[in-house]
């Protein structure tokens, strides 16, 4: 696989380090897809941090979202309600759609 190099060239794919976009950036574009409003798409890339985040610390290792399930996504809500003394309903609901459908 070649990659343009934007002065007329290619270069070859499998010299670049990691030729895939992050997980944010990929996140970001899905959304831009969808035309999501800027104000969501930060919402969500948000709460997708803090379950990243969230999980590596409890497992001691970095795992992708594509790894962790409905498990995950409890013990996170029920972290951020016992831990942290935040409203259980208003939280759920806000993180409720970033984290219940996978984007990729």
């Amino acid at each position: 696989m070649w990659l343009y190099n934007g002065i007329g060239g290619s270069i070859p794919c499998d010299h670049l380090p990691n030729p895939q976009p992050k997980l944010e950036e990929q996140l970001r574009g899905v959304m831009r897809l969808k035309q999501y409003s800027r104000r969501t798409e930060e919402g969500y890339v948000q709460w997708d941090k803090r379950y990243v985040v969230f999980q590596s610390q409890v497992t001691g290792r970095m795992r992708h979202p594509k790894e962790m399930g409905a498990a995950e996504v409890t013990a996170l809500l029920t972290n951020l309600t016992v831990n942290r003394t935040l409203v259980a309903y208003s939280k759920k609901e806000d993180a409720k759609p970033s984290l219940s459908r996978p984007f990729f």
